[in-house]
């Protein structure tokens, strides 16, 4: 699921509008910007919550050609995968910013038990 929000000005405006009312259950949030409609910025967001697949995420091309389908997943996948992570990360540290959701903590606790 996405949310578009018309009229976006500036970033720090972006940051102070986005007014979602129940407020998102997640722990990131993925934003494109579409560009402009006169004046006012298009820009998508979608809400992720760690144990849900990232999205597939239409990138605006130039007219006439249509979104190009960014594959989430994958990217993360190749940049962990070439950046060696898994010898850099110790998932046995606490949790980085930002505070998990206490259903989202006990997601993650069970998935790392689980794991070994």
């Amino acid at each position: 699921m996405s949310y578009s929000f018309p009229g976006m000005n500036s970033w720090l405006e972006d940051v102070r509008l986005w007014r979602i009312d129940p407020p998102l259950e997640c722990e990131y949030l993925v934003l494109v910007n579409r560009g402009f409609q006169g004046e006012r910025r298009q820009s998508d967001i979608w809400p992720i919550a760690l144990n849900e697949p990232l999205p597939l995420c239409p990138i605006p091309l130039l007219p006439p050609d249509p979104d190009a389908a960014l594959n989430l997943t994958e990217v993360m996948d190749r940049i962990y995968e070439t950046a060696a992570y898994e010898r850099w990360l110790d998932y046995t540290q606490p949790v980085p910013p930002p505070v998990l959701r206490p259903s989202m903590a006990e997601w993650l606790e069970e998935r790392m038990k689980a794991e070994g």
